[in-house]
């Protein structure tokens, strides 16, 4: 006999099995949606599921409007992730997971809705010049993180300590946790160090506090500051702290156990703070011709002194 669902709990169903003797014979039937299952499952089950789920998405035969619905969805599922445990496992792990939470996924959870990755500035603003709804651009002080190699042709990493913020890179985030960098020709960085990275937990900013956040000496407490608190803690645990492991373990030799990443900050405060990176960058230049002042060259033929022109 097929089984009779008596009670059903969306996640599981408590179903007739058989009947002996006149009596039902009950059963736990589960489910086979997953996705549903999610938030109740234990970390090692949710880290399994992303793995899986993650792995089928980017096989070859998968179409980019397919994986991009799947990057979304995995979105939608970020805030019922144990973080905690998940980002514990992948410290302990020595096989090929060793970097899933911490680049694999991040990139994955990147991609625009239609699968690909490389966005243009006007993915996020509208033809008026304003921001699409759920993206905004943080403070230049936000983005100092982003910064190490702009403009970098000498290979020294501290090279921003020279500029005047007219060239910094502009970061811009998303409410769904994605991240996005353009440099001053409004171009997608894709650097290594300076690339947009998934945030798990992006830092929830009130209104009222952005103004005294980046002020040397805040006086005042918003209403929302404890929100701001946990939110920022959160962010430096699964998002920075796990990003700088990372720069230090791909790329020692620029980036040493004893690097200051905070070193950037101070410029980014002295010549933006507050401020969006963008609003520092210099208008095109209007390109004039100008007619060069051409020397005569004077040489020497047949012992006389000529005059080229």
């Amino acid at each position: 006999m097929s089984e009779q669902i008596v009670v059903s709990f969306g996640v599981a169903d408590l179903v007739v099995r058989t009947w002996i003797g006149g009596v039902p014979i009950i059963g736990v039937r589960q489910n086979i949606d997953r996705w549903v299952q999610f938030k109740g499952m234990s970390g090692r089950d949710q880290f399994e599921f992303l793995r899986k789920e993650v792995a089928a998405a980017m096989g070859n035969k998968v179409s980019n409007t397919d994986k991009g619905y799947v990057a979304k969805k995995i979105r939608g599922l970020v805030k019922s992730m144990k973080l905690d445990y998940l980002f514990e496992l992948e410290n302990k792990s020595t096989r090929g997971s060793r970097h899933f939470m911490n680049v694999d996924l991040r990139d994955f959870l990147n991609l625009k809705e239609d699968g690909t990755d490389e966005y243009i500035w006007d993915d996020l603003h509208n033809k008026s010049g304003t921001l699409k709804k759920g993206w905004e651009e943080t403070s230049s002080i936000g983005a100092s993180y982003h910064q190490y190699r702009v403009d970098n042709k000498d290979g020294h990493q501290y090279h921003i300590n020279k500029m005047d913020g007219h060239h910094y890179n502009a970061k811009f985030l998303h409410s769904d946790g994605r991240e996005v960098i353009f440099d001053y020709n409004k171009m997608m960085v894709n650097d290594p160090i300076d690339k947009g990275t998934f945030n798990y937990v992006p830092v929830e900013i009130p209104p009222e506090y952005k103004i005294i956040l980046y002020a040397s000496s805040p006086i005042t407490i918003a209403p929302d500051a404890v929100k701001f608190g946990i939110s920022y803690h959160q962010h430096g645990l699964y998002d920075v702290t796990p990003w700088k492991d990372w720069v230090r373990e791909k790329f020692p030799e620029e980036f040493p156990k004893d690097f200051d990443f905070a070193k950037n900050r101070k410029y980014n405060k002295k010549y933006g703070g507050a401020k969006k990176n963008s609003e520092l960058w210099l208008p095109p230049k209007t390109m004039e011709p100008v007619r060069a002042k051409m020397e005569p060259i004077r040489v020497k033929v047949a012992d006389r002194d000529v005059e080229k022109p």
